[in-house]
């Protein structure tokens, strides 16, 4: 969940980093990360083509001028190295394995969630990064300073 401090500082920078006329690919963009991400993209004016396994469109998505989906299964796509995010299959490790057993390895006590990952894809599809080249974004909770 998003917390309060967390979307005041989304949304204000959403008023500096304004995405209309970009065209934005979002994998996986029916559920979890990718969902959550395409969500952000639209709601900021991106133009996003939307991608999944499945032929559908997302229903959030389905009135979207803004939204395009094709069916698409690729695999091993990855922009982002990100740890351990809250989503539908988290979940399921963590029912297995135990939400104190994930966490013993994040410096911040808590998991990532899907709107993390989508402030700095934003980030990625405004102007403000025109003069980075090869980065890696590491969104994993702090699992590297331990």
């Amino acid at each position: 969940m998003v917390k309060p401090a967390q979307m005041c500082l989304f949304t204000a920078n959403r008023k500096k980093m304004p995405l209309h006329n970009r065209s934005v690919l979002v994998t996986g963009s029916s559920r979890g990360i990718g969902k959550v991400i395409a969500s952000q993209l639209l709601t900021m004016g991106a133009k996003v083509i939307g991608t999944s396994r499945t032929p559908e469109p997302p229903s959030d998505f389905r009135n979207s001028g803004n939204y395009q989906h094709k069916k698409l299964d690729l695999a091993d796509i990855t922009q982002l190295n990100q740890f351990l995010v809250e989503t539908d299959m988290a979940r399921q490790s963590v029912s297995v394995y135990g939400e104190d057993y994930l966490k013993k390895g994040l410096s911040f006590d808590q998991l990532t969630q899907p709107a993390d990952v989508a402030e700095i894809v934003i980030f990625l599809a405004s102007e403000k990064d025109r003069h980075m080249t090869g980065s890696t974004f590491h969104v994993n909770g702090g699992s590297y300073l331990n």
